[in-house]
């Protein structure tokens, strides 16, 4: 028997899909997931649907994602204090989402300022990228509350670190688990805009 939660993500699927007339193949290949995660979400109603799940389908449609109820709050969604995600096309600053696998982010954080990142620049993320030590990365930190946030960190494998000289933005090293911590992509370019 499905969740409370499952159910209520079931029914958000199911509208997205009435509402484009799509197969569950459909959906999975836009929202650049495998198709039996997708059917999973039906066929396995025990299961619970990640996070992650969610938030590529929500990405690919442009559909906010469903309010699910914990204890402490609703989750809707990913909160991005560090970053925002740029949308469009031509998206701005010349960099091109070239593939589904691909997002481009303005960061807005000094948590790595001292790899030379810096508030304001944009840059480009790819989801099929394998990090490498040293590698500026896309992170989501997901709690217990059901919440998850975006960061952009520096991979010292099997951690993920801030490198900020600001003493509001320095955070202790995470270690990458896939429960708690979820690296997403490397970003692959930066693109600095010039100071006006």
């Amino acid at each position: 028997m499905a969740s409370r939660h499952q159910t209520t993500i079931q029914a958000w699927v199911q509208s997205i899909l009435d509402q484009r007339q799509w197969t569950w193949n459909k959906l999975a290949r836009v929202s650049d997931l495998a198709p039996n995660t997708v059917s999973r979400i039906f066929k396995e109603p025990h299961l619970e649907t990640s996070l992650r799940t969610i938030q590529k389908i929500a990405d690919a449609t442009g559909t906010a994602p469903p309010v699910l109820e914990t204890k402490t709050a609703p989750w809707t969604g990913f909160a991005e204090p560090e970053a925002k995600r740029l949308r469009g096309d031509p998206l701005p600053g010349g960099l091109k989402e070239r593939t589904p696998n691909q997002s481009v982010w303005e960061l807005t954080s000094r948590a790595i300022e001292l790899t030379g990142y810096m508030p304001g620049d944009r840059v480009l993320v790819d989801m099929a990228a394998r990090p490498r030590a040293g590698d500026i990365v896309c992170v989501q930190l997901y709690d217990h509350a059901g919440s998850a946030k975006t960061v952009f960190r520096v991979f010292e494998p099997p951690y993920v670190t801030t490198r900020t000289s600001d003493p509001a933005s320095h955070e202790r090293p995470r270690i990458a688990d896939d429960e708690r911590l979820k690296i997403m992509g490397v970003v692959t370019k930066m693109l600095r805009q010039r100071a006006e």
